[in-house]
């Protein structure tokens, strides 16, 4: 990974992952239908004062190839 990549999590849950990967790459888009677990996300990344976490709530079956968090 590089410093300027974006990842995408699909099912990200509660970030575990997303954490992870956060302070290696430019953006972490998370990607999650429950859009609570997301909430929870956000908060989490707050706290620690992570900035480049994005949440996307969605289901899976919907995604695009054009949706503006794949790249």
């Amino acid at each position: 990974m590089k410093k300027d990549d974006h990842v995408l999590d699909l099912g990200a849950g509660t970030g575990y992952i997303s954490f992870g990967i956060a302070e290696l790459v430019k953006t972490v888009y998370t990607f999650n239908y429950d859009e609570d677990i997301l909430k929870y996300l956000d908060t989490v990344a707050k706290e620690r004062d992570i900035a480049n976490i994005i949440t996307v709530s969605g289901k899976f079956k919907d995604i695009q190839s054009d949706n503006h968090f794949l790249i």
